[in-house]
């Protein structure tokens, strides 16, 4: 399991909680005498969904400095490439 897959693992799990602890059991209105934890889920909700859009953010830039690599290491082979794929979309 990746880091992000855990994160996405803890957000379902959370709100599965939030619907319990939820008078609508949708999450949008706290039972009577469970708002405190209600409104502790929903930040750590909300929380986690941060650090899910982070962590797909970092993985961006990963992927995007990899390929910047292999651009230095082997320019011709990225023109090529590059090349390929707009006949690729000139195609019907």
């Amino acid at each position: 399991m990746t880091r992000i897959d855990a994160v996405r693992y803890a957000i379902t799990e959370l709100e599965k909680k939030r619907r319990v602890l939820s008078s609508d059991q949708v999450g949008l209105r706290p039972l009577k005498g469970a708002e405190e934890d209600h409104r502790k889920v929903c930040e750590a909700i909300l929380s986690l969904k941060e650090i899910c859009q982070a962590l797909q953010a970092e993985c961006v830039k990963r992927s995007i400095a990899v390929w910047q690599e292999e651009i230095m290491e082997e320019p011709d082979a990225i023109q090529t490439q590059m090349k390929d794929l707009m006949m690729e979309e000139r195609r019907p």
